[in-house]
């Protein structure tokens, strides 16, 4: 049976999503060594299991809970990512998906919140968000289940394409470093060493544990002294800022090809009870009962 794992920011209609699409669910205890619960799912269909992880905003933990979905990638089976991404909150989300393609494990998104963005004069082209991506983009509404049947159509056909991790240039510095990660970590495991030493060098605990265990303390600390040095010297800038950036100003591009944005006037309350007072109709008894409720 094929495993899928749900990933995506808090709020993003996550849980929603997983309820639509596992006609049934089991919860497993909770994920080793730390607080939280296990949700796993079966797909309506029967032919896959859904495993429901925690939201975070990045895969750089901030918290011993947060640890738990990069951990999932390291040492978990599973076939492939079901993205959830909140439409009015593209760039934020998409900072995420960054990390998750650069994974290279089949991926595809399922865009909620897309009348919500559109309440705020954002219009997403989701044809072009695929292309941008090189990923399925499909819009739904996970509160209601509406695209959903899409979805889990998508994910059963997925798995079997060949992916390509998502490649963003770093600058040459870090790209050097990278290089020096990759040849001194040797083959490639389940996961490409090149998304290893980016997480390594952003500073993901989690990954620095795990890369511990596998090279000698003074391979792996002089890794990343030369990393820091270098990219301090060549961009002014620490090394987790600089990755930051680098993916955000991506993020950034992806979102130019793909959105476009109205101006939508805001009406404050202040404007509301202004349009009601000085109507015709109304504005004069409303007075005239302010006047008596002072007396």
């Amino acid at each position: 049976m094929m495993h899928v794992a749900l990933v995506g920011n808090p709020n993003t209609g996550k849980t929603s999503l997983f309820n639509q699409l596992t006609g049934t669910y089991e919860y497993v205890g909770n994920w080793s060594g730390v607080t939280v619960e296990k949700k796993v799912g079966v797909l309506r269909n029967k032919q896959a299991k859904m495993i429901d992880l925690p939201g975070v905003y990045s895969l750089h933990p901030m918290s011993r809970d947060e640890r738990v979905v990069t951990q999932f990638l390291l040492t978990e089976p599973f076939d492939e990512i079901l993205n959830i991404v909140d439409a009015s909150q593209l760039e934020r989300n998409l900072l995420l998906t960054v990390q998750l393609l650069e994974f290279g494990k089949p991926l595809m998104i399922a865009l909620n919140m897309v009348d919500v963005a559109e309440r705020r004069g954002i219009s997403i082209d989701q044809k072009k968000l695929a292309e941008a991506l090189r990923v399925p983009v499909f819009p739904v509404v996970a509160r209601t289940g509406k695209g959903c049947d899409q979805v889990e159509r998508m994910l059963m056909g997925k798995v079997s394409q060949e992916v390509k991790p998502l490649h963003i240039y770093y600058g040459i510095a870090l790209e050097r470093a990278i290089a020096r990660f990759v040849e001194t970590w040797g083959a490639e495991e389940k996961f490409p060493a090149r998304w290893l030493a980016i997480q390594f060098y952003e500073g993901n605990s989690y990954v620095r544990d795990y890369v511990a265990e596998k090279l000698p303390e003074t391979t792996w600390r002089s890794l990343y002294e030369q990393a820091e040095k270098e990219v301090q010297q060549a961009e002014q800038t620490p090394l987790d800022q600089l990755i930051y950036e680098r993916r955000r100003s991506f993020v950034r591009e992806v979102i130019e090809q793909s959105v476009q944005r109205q101006k939508i006037a805001r009406v404050t309350v202040t404007d509301r009870i202004d349009a009601v007072v000085t109507n015709k109709y109304v504005g004069i008894p409303i007075f005239l009962l302010a006047i008596i409720s002072i007396a």
